[in-house]
């Protein structure tokens, strides 16, 4: 096995330093920061928008997907319906042809009709259980005999509780009809005696004339379809669906709603409202329209098929030899039976379904903004790194390594910018040249690491005199021009007064400087300090005449204070 902690060490060492640079320096902190900040920002809007298209790519499949799956679901309602009303039509004919059978063999007595009629409707209403009555009406509208279902135990109904149907609506557009000729009620709730049955059967009329031997109409057969099964399997076919499924008419009445508004508004007083139009206006519009079978709205997605019943109806029996192909007649006073059928997605719904993220996609999500922290992390640190080495790099070549002041060509280069600006601002510019007296004793006797410390010290005791001034100019509230203090060679030191009229006492200054100097003390020796100053300008128009005019200033000073160097 291998020891991590031995087989890593330039990793920790490379810890050790960050978590240093941390800690002391803060200006690698800023640009860390800084650039953290600005990569993290950029990256993670990249991510963002990559995130927001995964996810409306995964919305778009989802939706597609729910429109797949509602629209299978609408076929296989479409289909239910049809396989229902396929029979509908040869039912019709062939009892009408049974009850014309009947009147043939009868010599149209009217009570032996009804025997041999009523056992035949009786027989083929048990096996059918889809009609809830079947009846044959006069031509004034009276019921000459009915058949009700019973629940699969056919009842025939006694002459005393036969109906009188003359005032329906039904009976005076069949009554109309031609041989041959088969009308189709709008489906609606069954009205017994003038009132709605309760509980609700739903219901749909086929009424088609019967002939006599002369050829004269001389009754009408009415079946009165169960259309509960019907509209239950528009139910069940949509078990399988996101949303609920629906029926409505073509006024768009619900005939199929599990859930609010009523069904069968159209059949009650004050039920106008109850309608797709209402609670659903922009989706009733566009089915209206009837362009797609698919309709997206911000109410939600609904999926349906136009049905026409009497097309179903009127499909099936080809014709025969002899036979009259029948024709279909729509009620008098309303279109051609027309129904909605599909299912209804809600808004809300549909959101839950297509808008949250997946797990995978949330996984994802996650993993990326991870990855643009961690990169962004590892791109800042490498750019502070790179950013702490260059300030390095420009400090080596500006500063002194042993005292941590300006180096000469740093000195030069600030000289030549402080002429130039003084120049146009007409300022005067003073350079103080220092040179240390007796340095040579102290690194003859004590060594030159000893002689480095003095230096260090010299250094710190010019920069600490200098900025002391320097800071009390400040509280005037004036901005100042900083002075460079540089280590010129050796144990030679310059400064440099950008602003120097604006420090009093200059001359007071450079005086303190020297007695500071000269009480340094190391192992019992100390040094002096020789200053000579030149003046921007007076002295000399260059950096070079400058520093030549100071230096041959300091070695007067020297001179006249006879002290010599050693």
């Amino acid at each position: 096995m291998i020891d991590r902690s031995e087989a890593d060490p330039g990793l920790t060492r490379k810890s050790e330093t960050l978590f240093r640079q941390l800690a002391d320096d803060k200006v690698f902190r800023r640009d860390l920061l800084r650039w953290f900040g600005a990569t993290f920002l950029v990256s993670a809007s990249i991510a963002i928008f990559i995130i927001d298209e995964i996810h409306d790519r995964e919305r778009s499949r989802r939706l597609a997907d729910v429109r797949r799956t509602e629209i299978g679901i609408m076929f296989s309602q479409q289909s239910a319906i049809r396989e229902r009303l396929s029979l509908v039509r040869s039912d019709a004919i062939f009892l009408r042809n049974e009850y014309q059978s009947a009147l043939a063999v009868t010599d149209g007595d009217q009570q032996d009709i009804n025997d041999i009629v009523e056992d035949e409707l009786s027989n083929f209403s048990a096996s059918r259980g889809t009609y809830d009555s079947i009846s044959v009406l006069s031509n004034s509208g009276r019921e000459i005999l009915r058949v009700n279902y019973g629940g699969g135990s056919p009842i025939r109904v006694t002459q005393d509780r036969l109906q009188d149907k003359s005032y329906t609506s039904y009976f005076r557009d069949a009554a109309s009809l031609d041989y041959g000729e088969i009308f189709v009620s709008r489906l609606g709730l069954n009205v017994e005696s003038g009132e709605i049955e309760r509980p609700f059967k739903p219901t749909i009329r086929i009424a088609t004339q019967i002939r006599g031997q002369n050829g004269e109409p001389v009754a009408l057969l009415v079946l009165n379809y169960l259309a509960s099964a019907l509209l239950l399997a528009v139910e069940t076919s949509a078990d399988l669906s996101n949303g609920i499924p629906m029926m409505a008419n073509r006024e768009g009445y619900w005939m199929v709603s599990p859930v609010p508004p009523p069904k069968w508004g159209f059949m009650f007083p004050g039920g106008q409202e109850d309608r797709m139009a209402e609670l659903y206006p922009e989706t009733w519009k566009a089915v209206s329209a009837g362009t797609s079978n698919q309709v997206l709205t911000d109410e939600g997605l609904f999926t349906y098929s136009v049905v026409e019943p009497i097309r179903d109806i009127m499909s099936g029996l080809r014709n025969f030899e002899g036979f009259v192909p029948p024709r279909v007649r729509q009620p008098s006073s309303q279109g051609w039976p027309q129904w909605y059928v599909g299912t209804f997605v809600d808004g809300e719904t549909l959101e839950e379904i297509t808008g949250e993220p997946s797990r995978a996609t949330q996984i994802y999500s996650v993993m990326i903004l991870a990855l643009c922290f961690v990169g962004s992390a590892a791109l800042s640190i490498a750019l502070a790194e790179s950013g702490s080495r260059r300030r390095a790099l420009v400090t080596m070549a500006n500063l002194d390594a042993l005292t941590g002041l300006h180096n000469r060509r740093s000195l030069e280069e600030n000289l030549e910018f402080e002429i130039g600006r003084a120049r146009q601002t007409g300022q005067q510019i003073l350079v103080a040249f220092i040179d240390i007296d007796r340095f040579k004793t102290i690194n003859d006797r004590l060594g030159h690491s000893a002689g480095d410390r003095a230096l260090a010290d010299i250094a710190s005791t010019i920069d600490d005199e200098i900025s002391s001034v320097t800071a009390e100019r400040k509280s005037d509230g004036r901005p100042l021009r900083q002075p460079v203090i540089a280590r010129f060679g050796g144990d030679e030191f310059v400064v440099v007064f950008p602003d120097v009229g604006r420090v009093p006492n200059v001359d007071g200054l450079l005086s303190r400087l020297a007695e500071r100097i000269g009480s340094l003390e190391w192992d019992g020796l100390t040094v002096g300090a020789s200053i000579g100053t030149a003046i921007f300008p007076a002295d000399g128009q260059s950096s070079d005449e400058l520093l030549d005019r100071a230096d041959a200033a300091m070695y007067a000073a020297k001179q006249s204070a006879d002290r010599p160097d050693q």
